[in-house]
């Protein structure tokens, strides 16, 4: 064999070293980053879809599908560091949730799909972390139960209101509640379909208010239906404001259906400051795993 096919073959074969390795640490580093983001109870995994070593140059993944069952957390577990240097690619990012809770809100299901991720590729070699350095606009879906719906929103309105209960019927929401008014109690009904607002807002609209028995519009209805909207703010309730734009919102049967685009939102602090010194974004195996420190 001559030295230039020498070359060659190894070169093909520490490109192949290289894309055995990425596509491994990308999977255990999926899980850690799940891991830390439910870090009570459930299930967690991830599955990697390599593309070609030869085609691609080994640090390009087609698709990354991350999995979490039965979890709770206070935030969805991705976020950006902008910053130029040698990047890998992920082409799609899945993140597929079933059964788990986001604070305190209980999730049926939690589809959501992102394009064009990079990567940096020396934290994923040296650091064994995937650190997510921009992404591209993709779609996110999630249905609630009608209960789930309830449970937390009466739960939201104990705050302001007393004797509240909230049901779903047919197509609408029926939100019933006692407040005081002048320094007298009232008894207020508002009966409407959901709708989104601004991108972030689910919202009762076309809505029918009656208080105390009687029918009410105009400013009065208004003034009332302030006390109810927003229903759910997706920034304030759940801190999805820079993940998620609210679009469309139908009530299905017995679930809700939220639907919007989606991304990977950019850590705050890499805004204001240089992203050199951040802490990472981390992404681990097809197997489940248990609870597992970062050791950063």
């Amino acid at each position: 064999m001559d030295d230039t096919a020498k070359s060659v073959a190894i070169g093909l074969f520490a490109l192949l070293l290289l894309h055995g390795s990425l596509e491994d640490r990308a999977r255990r580093a999926s899980v850690r980053e799940m891991r830390e983001a439910f870090p009570v109870g459930g299930e967690v995994r991830a599955r990697v879809v390599a593309e070609p070593p030869a085609y691609l140059f080994g640090n390009r993944i087609q698709i990354l599908d991350l999995y979490g069952n039965d979890v709770s957390t206070q935030q969805l577990p991705f976020q950006q560091y902008p910053r130029s240097g040698w990047k890998g690619s992920i082409r799609t990012l899945r993140l597929h949730l079933t059964n788990s809770s986001l604070k305190g809100l209980k999730i049926d299901r939690l589809e959501a799909e992102i394009p064009d991720v990079r990567y940096d590729l020396g934290w994923a070699l040296n650091r064994n972390r995937l650190k997510i350095r921009s992404a591209g606009t993709g779609t996110i879906d999630i249905w609630v139960s009608a209960r789930s719906i309830t449970e937390f929103t009466e739960k939201k309105y104990r705050q302001s209101m007393q004797d509240v209960s909230v049901e779903v019927i047919g197509d609408k929401m029926l939100v019933r509640a006692t407040v005081r008014m002048l320094g007298a109690r009232a008894r207020i009904e508002a009966n409407g379909v959901l709708k989104p607002r601004g991108g972030r807002y689910v919202e009762l609209s076309d809505s029918s208010v009656i208080l105390n028995g009687k029918p009410v519009d105009g400013s009065a209805a208004a003034r009332l239906l302030s006390g109810v909207n927003p229903v759910l703010d997706v920034d304030r309730d759940f801190d999805l404001g820079s993940l998620m734009h609210i679009e469309t919102v139908k009530i299905e049967g017995s679930q809700v259906h939220i639907h919007g685009s989606a991304t990977v939102p950019i850590n705050a602090a890499s805004v204001n400051a240089s992203a050199g010194s951040k802490a990472p974004i981390s992404i681990n195996s097809t197997e489940s795993f248990g609870n597992e420190n970062s050791g950063e």
